[in-house]
């Protein structure tokens, strides 16, 4: 069985199902629908290792302007017609882009985490030249760890030491899809 500090990482789960239609995903060029995300400190502060730029320091029209190209594409996933999760994807290079996950805290423990981070990855192998997508968990975020494995992602290594919070390094693991594992879901 393969284990990442303590936790079970062989088999990913399966995503809860939810409704057809229930979920819809769009890219967003609206610095006001990054601020509700990243000023909102509950969602900002276990994103962030120590030293990094702080949230009302961001530049969020750059961000979302045109400036950048394909670099970050930020997507929305809205549940029942409400924007519930913001993902960005950091490019690699031109086939593989890496995830950073918010999800507004009214929308926790509602089973649907890993959904609407699936739609907003579905929407990216779809509409750009994305063919793979990754994400990195610091060994101390369970919920992310958690989501990641019930995505389907699978756990592709572990990134030591990489991710300092309070002081600490923290090792990172290092989890991924193809498009086709992707849709395959």
């Amino acid at each position: 069985m393969t284990r990442l500090n303590g936790k079970s990482a062989l088999t990913p789960n399966p995503a809860p199902a939810t409704e057809a239609g229930e979920i819809t995903c769009a890219r967003t060029h609206d610095a006001d629908t990054l601020r509700q995300f990243y000023l909102n400190n509950i969602i900002w502060e276990p994103m962030q290792c120590d030293g990094a730029v702080q949230a009302d320091e961001l530049d969020y029209e750059a961000l979302v302007g045109d400036g950048l190209g394909d670099a970050l594409i930020f997507v929305t996933s809205s549940y029942a017609g409400e924007i519930a999760g913001l993902f960005m994807f950091d490019r690699i290079n031109p086939h593989c882009y890496e995830i950073h996950s918010a999800l507004l805290p009214e929308f926790w423990g509602k089973g649907i985490a890993s959904n609407l981070g699936l739609e907003a990855c579905r929407w990216m192998v779809e509409h750009t030249g994305c063919k793979k997508i990754i994400t990195s968990v610091p060994d101390y975020n369970d919920p992310a760890y958690k989501m990641a494995m019930s995505a389907g992602m699978m756990l592709e290594g572990c990134n030591r030491k990489s991710f300092m919070k309070g002081g600490v390094l923290h090792d990172q693991a290092i989890f991924g899809f193809t498009k086709e594992e992707l849709l395959c879901q």
